[in-house]
């Protein structure tokens, strides 16, 4: 056989999968048949992968160490194609691994070793979540005791982990969890969820896909006058902070 394409290498953290998939041509002489000619773990032949043969499809494999041809049969210069899932154990250590394979004609033979293999790059469960600044609403105007402010702010997801309302969401910052002295109150859906957390907007953000939020916030009929800053930082809650951009509005108060 002789190596067509193979996908490219994928980066994952713990719980995602990925669909493997590589096409190879018959240069034999003989027709393969599903079930015979399978695609085979090795380096060294017939290990069992640190991955977990899962994914969001078909697992594509037959056993620990096959794959299955994805046709019936294969003529001589026809193409057969393998499409498997593997996916990251939740103890598995950050770092690359190397996965091996080789097309095998079971009970008669391996074929050429061409080094085909994937480098899956494993993060660790922080490193999944990323974020980088979109926009934000302008500072508001001077307020008043007892006037409010609807604060909006839009951020990318350029981490791997698509973000879930109710664990990324946007945080009090400088310092972290930070009580504001402002009153989480105005003239629409507050948008905070506790006293130091900003609610997502939308259910679910894919990676490479913006998440807004949305929140009011009161001046104190007590608070003296002067310019207070805010600050506030996306937060993947019981995972991880992330990037500190130094997000703030500045509220002059009269």
């Amino acid at each position: 056989y002789s190596p067509v394409s193979q996908n490219a290498y994928p980066t994952l953290g713990p719980g995602q999968s990925y669909n493997f998939q590589l096409t190879v041509k018959n240069t034999g002489s003989i027709a393969w048949q599903q079930g015979q000619v399978n695609l085979g773990t090795t380096n060294p032949q017939d290990r069992v992968p640190v991955f977990i043969r899962e994914g969001n499809g078909p697992s594509g494999w037959i056993k620990a160490n096959r794959i299955e041809m994805q046709q019936t049969s294969v003529s001589p210069g026809q193409t057969a194609t393998y499409s498997f899932w593997m996916q990251v154990p939740d103890n598995l250590s950050p770092g690359t691994y190397r996965e091996y394979f080789r097309v095998v004609a079971d009970g008669i033979t391996w074929m050429e070793n061409y080094g085909i293999y994937w480098d899956v790059h494993v993060l660790s469960k922080p490193d999944m979540y990323h974020y980088s600044f979109v926009s934000q609403n302008p500072y508001p105007p001077a307020l008043s005791p007892g006037q409010s402010y609807n604060f909006q702010l839009t951020v990318k997801n350029t981490g791997i982990a698509t973000w879930q309302q109710g664990q990324v969401n946007l945080g009090t910052a400088n310092p972290l969890d930070s009580i504001p002295e402002f009153v989480r109150e105005g003239s629409g859906p507050s948008g905070w969820i506790a006293p130091n957390r900003v609610e997502m907007q939308q259910t679910s953000v894919a990676p490479g896909q913006t998440a807004t939020f949305s929140f009011w916030m009161q001046v104190p009929n007590n608070m003296p006058a002067g310019v207070y800053k805010e600050y506030f930082r996306p937060v993947a809650d019981g995972i991880t902070w992330m990037e500190d951009d130094g997000i703030y509005w500045s509220v002059a108060v009269n």
